[in-house]
């Protein structure tokens, strides 16, 4: 299975349609065992609805090529003021290419380094950025 050396990719020019999923897969001795990306899933909370929901809409919508979903409050919170149906989060779910290339731009952000908690017994694999 041929594999693509990161070193002589251009990662700012890369576009989703230049990426192919199926070479990024670390294969094993037995079928079951290969590791391949399913997803990626690009989140961002706000916590309330309004401007700032918009704004990170718009960012998420940016960084990812894809219109983003509205995430609804499951239960109301006074003290925050946060009501049950109101929007307060926006994700987006990436497959495939634009997974692959999503995940690429964003590792390349951080030196392609992730801390060892990042990931979890069953492959699952979760790092944010946190606000400044």
């Amino acid at each position: 299975m041929p594999v693509i050396d990161l070193s002589q990719v251009d990662l700012k020019s890369l576009t989703p349609d230049q990426v192919d999923w199926r070479k990024f897969v670390l294969p094993a001795d037995h079928p079951m065992r290969v590791i391949r990306i399913e997803k990626v899933v690009a989140n961002i909370g706000v916590g309330q609805s309004g401007e700032r929901l918009e704004k990170a809409a718009k960012v998420l919508e940016e960084l990812t090529m894809q219109e983003p979903s509205y995430r609804l409050a499951k239960k109301s919170i006074k003290d925050w003021n946060i009501r049950r149906g109101e929007p307060i989060g926006v994700a987006v779910t990436l497959r495939r290419n634009k997974a692959v290339w999503f995940l690429l731009r964003a590792l390349a952000a951080v030196d392609f380094t992730l801390k060892e908690s990042s990931f979890d017994d069953w492959g699952n694999v979760a790092s944010g950025l946190g606000s400044t």
